[in-house]
């Protein structure tokens, strides 16, 4: 995307979202940037000034806040993630050792692309976006894809998980997560609910994923519309 472009989007974004504020009357909440602008600086979040690393935009945003991702390629760097409930176990106090991309954790932030065809969030682990204790959090505009499954079996990896959370994942892209080992039968899958979450689920193509497309474990639910979902296990 060209330079004017970019500003387009940015404008047109700040408009609507001032609009959206203005018609709730909500609590003011804060606006960060990210921008893939390989200079190796780290940004301070401001629109004339964006976070570099979209972990370090999450980790600075407070309950309720917003985060534009605007175009470019973002590469979570994987961490390991050790969980003591496992999803897909007969006994639940089962330890799993996983790994996770980028974390949301504790507050509620709405993570928003340009679109899926332009920004690309490339998690390199088992549980590619992690939601936990994420309440009212949403994802959108974004390709989710570049996944790596984790050795244990009893990880459910997706590319999209989230625990004791509530979550809305829309019109976003969640592909060719379809990394394998020989030593575990599953892949990755596309959005898996877990330990009583809340998804709302609409209007993604879930496609070319290497488990199921939705999932749903320990008295998740949601509602799923608009979709499209093919070419997983």
């Amino acid at each position: 995307m060209n330079l004017s472009l970019r500003y387009i989007f940015v404008f047109l974004f700040t408009i609507l979202l001032g609009i959206t504020t203005l018609t709730v009357r909500a609590q003011t909440r804060s606006v960060w940037y990210v921008d893939d602008l390989g200079d190796k600086k780290v940004g301070t979040g401001v629109m004339e000034n964006p976070f570099r690393d979209l972990q370090k935009a999450i980790d600075t945003a407070k309950d309720g806040d917003w985060i534009l991702i605007l175009p470019g390629e973002y590469k979570a760097k994987p961490a390991p993630y050790i969980e003591g409930l496992c999803g897909n176990c007969q006994e639940h106090k089962t330890q799993v050792n996983a790994t996770r991309g980028f974390l949301i954790e504790n507050k509620s932030v709405h993570l928003v692309g340009s679109n899926p065809e332009e920004t690309i969030l490339i998690t390199n682990a088992g549980y590619g976006i992690l939601f936990e204790r994420s309440l009212g959090s949403s994802i959108t505009g974004v390709t989710i894809t570049g996944g790596k499954r984790d050795p244990d079996g009893n990880a459910t990896d997706a590319a999209v998980v989230a625990k004791f959370s509530q979550v809305t994942v829309k019109e976003n892209h969640i592909v060719d997560n379809s990394h394998r080992i020989d030593t575990v039968v599953v892949g990755i899958g596309g959005v898996f609910g877990r330990e009583n979450s809340e998804l709302f689920i609409l209007n993604n193509r879930i496609e070319g994923n290497g488990w199921d497309g939705v999932a749903l474990y320990r008295g998740s639910s949601a509602f799923i519309a608009d979709n499209v979902i093919s070419d997983g296990r």
